[in-house]
């Protein structure tokens, strides 16, 4: 889905959903950047069923592209691999981004062939991520 669309979401949707109501795009890169987004699942049947870890992503990502917050290298790193380019609140809004979340974008259905597509979804994960200019791990601490 596309980010700005994300940042508007109250909720999130299983993919069936999401695929009913046509708001998955497939991405390619000629639409803009892609941006994976892992997370912790908080119960078995949604991976935030109180849309905490939702509200977090989306105060982060508008800080972000509106220049109040900026991303930083761990000191350990830069001792290691020396000052590397960080994406700035420009980078953010240069080009349309989409966001790739296991929720939304992997069938959930109990069903035998959703359960076939959604190992092959979750087997496609690594290629997902080569496509991905940004990976973003969201941990923040929720009950």
């Amino acid at each position: 889905v596309g980010l700005d669309f994300f940042l508007q979401m109250t909720e999130l949707k299983a993919h069936e959903e999401m695929m009913t109501s046509n708001l998955l795009v497939e991405f390619h890169e000629g639409l803009g950047s892609a941006m994976f987004l892992s997370h912790q699942w908080l119960a078995d049947h949604h991976p935030d069923p109180n849309h905490e870890q939702l509200r977090v992503f989306q105060d982060a990502m508008r800080n972000l592209m509106s220049g109040v917050t900026r991303v930083t290298l761990p000191v350990a790193a830069e001792l290691l691999f020396g000052r590397l380019p960080c994406p700035t609140a420009d980078d953010f809004k240069a080009k349309p981004i989409f966001v790739w979340y296991d929720y939304l974008c992997c069938p959930q259905g109990v069903s035998s062939t959703s359960a076939r597509q959604r190992h092959a979804a979750i087997r496609s994960i690594p290629s997902y991520v080569t496509k991905c200019e940004y990976f973003v791990v969201l941990c923040p601490t929720v009950e």
